[in-house]
């Protein structure tokens, strides 16, 4: 099974180029799409500062070119479940500025994108994942996704 996820790749505004600049990476958000959702337009679930910095439900138009879509081992539905437990939750600034830093630590309480996509998956320490980070970790990335699995190193650039 695959979950998918969304990852914004588009200009944006300049907290998108901040986000890009610190971590290093093409993008700069990511959000969980729910299990079944096909054409365009799909309902996700993120964290976001644009939309009253908390963990919100979205549609998001794919077929905009601002988005590309990966996939991920896992079951959906439960990913789904996780992520959808922690609707309305603050948004956590802080920790996404700090995500791909040795300064990285766990807010309880408090989600920025790739720390609740990271937990809907069922990863440990969802807070060391800034949104490249996690796109490193995919099924398309190939061995990027190893660096996932107890025992195996840290790949380059993952």
């Amino acid at each position: 099974m695959q979950t998918e996820v969304l990852f914004y790749r588009a200009r944006g505004g300049w907290r998108d180029a901040a986000i890009r600049c610190l971590t290093g990476s093409l993008y700069s958000h990511c959000e969980l799409v729910a299990p079944g959702q096909a054409g365009p337009i799909v309902k996700t679930i993120g964290a976001s500062m644009r939309d009253g910095w908390r963990v919100r439900r979205a549609r998001i138009d794919t077929g905009s070119g601002s988005w590309d879509v990966l996939r991920f081992r896992g079951d959906p539905e439960e990913a789904w479940s996780r992520a959808v437990a922690l609707d309305g939750a603050p948004y956590d600034a802080v920790g996404a500025l700090f995500s791909a830093s040795l300064l990285n630590r766990r807010r309880p309480g408090r989600w920025f994108c790739s720390e609740l996509v990271g937990h809907a998956l069922g990863w440990r320490e969802p807070w060391r994942f800034s949104p490249g980070m996690l796109a490193a970790a995919s099924e398309e990335e190939g061995p990027c996704s190893t660096a996932l699995q107890p025992g195996l190193p840290r790949m380059s650039g993952c």
